[in-house]
């Protein structure tokens, strides 16, 4: 078997990687059947972990709600997650290869946004959000590296990378160690970084936005909501969203 041969290869061609994260590998892939069907396949790093395969089991689920419902998230295409506990197969599941920059990369090369254009990615963003959270799922890890830019000109956005997201229906949060935290470097919210934080609050996509409004704006993350002085980021001198926008 070679090396981007699997449980996938039957209807799916490895064309090249993508990229690697902490718990999974993505290769774009083409289908068999009809080469013109691109997708991205998502592979682990580690089949034997419960909790890496649970977690990834909790983002086929999300991302195949979520695209059936035809919000802004890559739609599930393949798929052979099945139970999180059964380690003895190679998990795997392809999505839809989104075209486009992410927003960190978009804002890098573009620069920082005007008032009207970051309100209208936040905006485009924020109904994802809103209607993902009506269905139960929360996405909480929400960061300029996991939004592609697909169309600026019409503030068209898509979120991706629902590794850490949680749903009611699927209990993400059985999946998270006792003491475990959700590390975001973008932004560190106490609820998700802290020992008995609500990992579960809705709350924590929202102020996210307002980060990636901020980002937008001025072209720097938050980090921490307080510094060391006890100033918010759009307070802080040399980054304040007020210097910024003069």
């Amino acid at each position: 078997m070679g090396e981007h041969d699997g449980p996938w290869s039957t209807e799916w061609e490895v064309k090249r990687e993508l990229g690697a994260g902490g718990q999974g590998t993505t290769r774009l892939v083409c289908s068999i059947a009809d080469p013109q069907r691109i997708g991205v396949l998502k592979t682990l790093k580690w089949k034997d972990s419960v909790q890496a395969r649970g977690r990834m089991r909790v983002e086929a689920v999300t991302l195949d709600v979520l695209g059936k419902q035809g919000l802004k998230v890559p739609r599930l295409l393949a798929s052979n997650i099945g139970s999180q506990d059964d380690t003895h197969d190679e998990p795997f599941f392809v999505m839809d290869f989104v075209e486009g920059q992410t927003l960190a990369d978009f804002i890098l090369a573009r620069g920082k946004l005007s008032l009207e254009q970051a309100a209208a990615f936040t905006l485009d963003l924020l109904k994802t959000v809103a209607a993902a959270h009506k269905l139960g799922h929360l996405h909480r890890d929400i960061k300029p590296e996991n939004i592609i830019v697909r169309d600026s000109e019409k503030a068209d956005l898509v979120m991706v990378d629902f590794g850490l997201s949680f749903n009611e229906r699927h209990d993400g949060d059985t999946l998270t160690h006792t003491g475990e935290q959700l590390r975001n470097s973008f932004l560190a919210l106490p609820e998700t970084n802290t020992p008995g934080g609500d990992r579960r609050d809705a709350r924590s996509d929202l102020t996210a936005l307002a980060a990636i409004l901020y980002f937008c704006l001025t072209g720097y993350g938050v980090g921490q909501l307080r510094d060391g002085t006890g100033k918010a980021a759009h307070r802080r001198a040399g980054y304040s969203a007020r210097e910024v926008l003069k």
